[in-house]
């Protein structure tokens, strides 16, 4: 007779053969003896001294012991495994790595065996899935009566596994939350000990009735732990939706991708529209369907669960296509599942194209992989073409010198760099989504302090005279309105230039205060003998009206935070050119010099024509 092969491990030569099940095929042999003994005991109890011719009398019939009802579940338990574990072994012996792993669970859900866990986790890393590998390797240790051996083999495969699978910790989130990854369901919070995934980006979604969605990107490192925290908010805007199954089975709901519980099922989730879908046994299920739930109102969904007995696998060639199934959206680029046998109708669209349409017939039993993409662009009107947007931001302003007194400071004369800040809004279009156009609002404050500047005062009669303890509060305001034009490169993160051009109107204005002596008589004069000079303190201002003209440069980089949504970080600066310089005008700022009299500072240009301050700025965008 020709021997059953069996799966072997890739560090041993031993055959995973399960002696927990050698007890079913021994105990038919037990009760072929009992059924021979029960048979014979008959004769062998006949009297003493009976005679040939005598008739024996039959022995009275003794009831079998009754079955102990959890041994009997037992029994039918390990024998319904070992059907599975057995067919496993077939599928493995031929290769079908995918079809006897799901034999090998099943066996182990029905009762769990050491040689059911070790084959599972075998053809896992041969499936290259290396982080359910970590787990079913994990769990065979916990396994009671695991020998030294089999805890050395599972130690070794789980030091070579380690390295390329990561660790995710789930900390802070609320009780009773279903976690998954990558949309396959993990567990329900909380969770014990970190979970093994595959290395790479994972997205990590937490999802609890009556709590905003969690969900984030999580960079998975071979052999290192990250930790996701999250504390669920209340929704504010909910309703509840109560799902049934119209025949009473309890089967699992799956809300948006997400498994929340078995029929009947009732939670609080977002206003708005969701998917649905049931799914049981096997291919027992529900194709996708789509609910509406209100706020603070109960949504019920009836549905029917039927045998699904085909899977089908869309794929869009556009990038984030929309895809339709028998006219229900099921979500971008990929979708997969079970569907019914026969017909079905599928259409995917994309930004800016036609959605086109396919249909398939789907065989019972088959997979079906359908992959097509729309390739007729949609007309498009001019503002879909040229979408309007609108821009703000805040600047600060940051410069060397307004140039004029400052630059002629002298000796132990201190000016201070020009600070200020710069508020913006823009608006215009944006054509064909690189280049935009529009018009530029904004208000630009700038000043500077120039302290221990050397400045000359005239006393009307007496003549002139300096003093090097004068401060020179420099500062100009206004507005600005302009036009600008720019170029963007790349979506996710956009990088471009920008120009605008426009007017200044404000102001120029300098508050002057200085500290001086008296000089007294002129010098022709006779001086009494006795003259002391005596210190005196002055305080001027002027204000100019201030018009110029302005180039505003600009080099930005920025982010997508959502489709219509940029926010950008931009270096840049505003070149003002004026058509005169603002000058000190003596006659309009006479100052009392003490015992002086009346006198008045010297005619001098207190900025130059052009100035020019950098424009650090933070900018949002948003395209309607």
């Amino acid at each position: 007779m020709k021997s059953r092969r069996s799966c072997t491990h890739p560090m041993t030569d031993k055959p995973m053969t399960d002696n927990a099940f050698r007890f079913g095929r021994g105990s038919r042999t037990v009760i072929a003896a009992l059924v021979a003994l029960f048979v014979t005991a008959p004769v062998m109890a006949q009297p003493k001294g009976a005679g040939k011719g005598e008739k024996p009398k039959p022995a009275a019939e003794t009831p079998p012991p009754p079955l102990d009802p959890a041994a009997q579940a037992e029994a039918t338990a390990k024998e319904e495994a070992r059907k599975h574990f057995d067919q496993g072994l077939a599928l493995f012996d031929r290769g079908s790595l995918e079809a006897a792993l799901p034999e090998f669970e099943k066996s182990i859900s029905i009762y769990p065996t050491r040689a059911a866990i070790k084959n599972a986790a075998l053809c896992l890393r041969r499936l290259n899935r290396f982080a359910e590998a970590v787990d079913m390797n994990e769990r065979l240790l916990a396994f009671a009566g695991v020998s030294d051996e089999e805890k050395a083999i599972a130690n070794a495969e789980l030091a070579q596994l380690r390295p390329v699978v990561g660790n995710i910790v789930i900390d802070g989130v609320q009780p009773g939350a279903t976690v998954t990854i990558d949309n396959k369901p993990i567990g329900t919070t909380p969770l014990k000990g970190p979970l093994h995934v595959p290395v790479g980006t994972r997205v990590v979604r937490i999802l609890k009735a009556g709590f905003e969605t969690f969900e984030k990107r999580v960079e998975a490192v071979g052999g290192k732990e990250v930790t996701v925290r999250a504390v669920l908010a209340p929704l504010e805007l909910s309703g509840w939706l109560q799902v049934d199954e119209a025949s009473g089975y309890s089967v699992d709901v799956i809300l948006d991708g997400e498994v929340v519980g078995k029929t009947p099922w009732r939670g609080l989730i977002a206003t708005g529209d969701h998917l649905v879908v049931l799914r049981g046994d096997k291919r027992q299920g529900t194709q996708p369907a789509r609910v509406e739930v209100r706020q603070s109102q109960v949504t019920n969904m009836l549905v029917i669960v039927e045998e699904l007995g085909s899977d089908l696998r869309i794929e869009s060639k556009v990038k984030n296509g929309d895809i339709y199934l028998d006219g229900v959206y099921v979500g971008k680029d990929t979708w997969e599942g079970f569907v019914r046998t026969g017909s079905h109708r599928v259409e995917i669209g994309g930004d800016g194209f036609v959605k086109e349409e396919r249909r398939i017939e789907v065989a019972p039993g088959k997979r079906e992989v359908l992959s097509f993409g729309p390739s007729v662009e949609a007309p498009r009107t001019f503002w879909e073409e040229n979408p309007p947007f609108i821009e703000a931001g805040g600047a600060f302003a940051i410069g060397s010198s307004f140039g004029g007194i400052a630059d002629e400071c002298g000796t132990g004369c201190s000016p201070s760099p020009v600070m200020g800040g710069m508020g913006t809004i823009r608006g215009g279009l944006s054509i064909r989504s690189r280049w935009s156009v529009g018009f530029d609002l904004g208000f630009l404050y700038a000043q500077q302090t120039i302290n221990n500047r050397t400045a000359t005062i005239s006393p009307i009669g007496i003549g002139s005279y300096e003093s090097n303890a004068v401060t020179d509060e420099l500062w100009t305001r206004g507005f600005t309105a302009g036009v600008g034009v720019g170029v963007k490169f790349g979506d996710r993160f956009p990088v471009g230039f920008r120009l605008g051009v426009g007017g200044f109107f404000g102001s120029f204005t300098d508050v002057r205060t200085g500290d001086f002596q008296t000089k007294g008589p002129p010098q022709q004069a006779a001086q009494p003998a006795n003259f002391t000079p005596v210190p005196y303190t002055v305080e001027a201002g002027q204000s100019f009206t201030m018009t110029a003209f302005y180039v505003m440069p600009e080099v930005r980089a920025g982010v997508r935070i959502r489709k219509n949504l940029d926010i950008h970080l931009s270096l840049g600066g505003i070149l003002l050119v004026m058509p005169n310089a603002p000058k000190w005008v003596p006659e309009d700022a006479i100052v009392q010099a003490g015992n002086d009299g009346w006198a008045q500072f010297e005619k001098e240009a207190l900025a130059s024509r052009v100035q020019f301050v950098g424009t650090p700025a933070l900018l949002v965008n948003y395209r309607f």
